[in-house]
């Protein structure tokens, strides 16, 4: 009787397999090294918070979903206009403790920890100051809004994907 032995024995010898995983362990790497905590004080945030007057109608491209169903069947979901602060950078803390200009985007999220212990996330873009209230979105396409008095904040961190930070002098 012959024996077989799986490609994927975790025991082969098949040195592609082992290249694989190196590979594969390099990527993980590579993505958990460019997203980063950047901490903010609750002054510097109301500070640089912009006021509900200055935000400004944006919108993002639909989105498609291709299903199995027949040839050429599309989904559209389309993602209304939502308010954005147009702020494409904020003054921050990195991992040393200096002060540097953090370069925002779409996809950076302000995580803050209110004195209760609670946990509240926000797109960046779309958090504003009114009348010492934070106001932002958690979803876009489900328009989630979420607020947090200012003073309640105990502690906020900035998350980046691949972070553009600059030195303050």
């Amino acid at each position: 009787m012959i024996k077989r032995q799986s490609q994927f024995n975790e025991n082969d010898n098949n040195p592609g397999g082992r290249a694989g995983k190196v590979l594969l362990h390099i990527a993980f790497a590579i993505f958990i090294s460019a997203c980063s905590t950047h901490p903010i004080s609750q002054q510097m945030l109301s500070d640089q918070a912009v006021s509900s007057e200055k935000l400004e109608q944006t919108s993002l491209p639909s989105l498609l979903f291709f299903l199995p169903i027949g040839p050429g069947t599309v989904l559209t979901i389309p993602i209304g206009p939502y308010n954005s602060n147009k702020m494409r950078e904020v003054i921050c803390y990195n991992k040393t403790g200096q002060k540097v200009k953090l370069s925002v985007d779409r996809n950076t999220q302000l995580i803050i920890k209110d004195k209760k212990g609670e946990t509240h996330q926000f797109y960046f873009d779309t958090v504003y100051v009114e009348n010492k209230i934070l106001y932002g979105l958690r979803s876009r396409i489900l328009k989630l809004k979420r607020e947090v008095p200012v003073d309640d904040i105990e502690s906020a961190e900035i998350y980046s994907e691949f972070a553009k930070e600059t030195s303050i002098e």
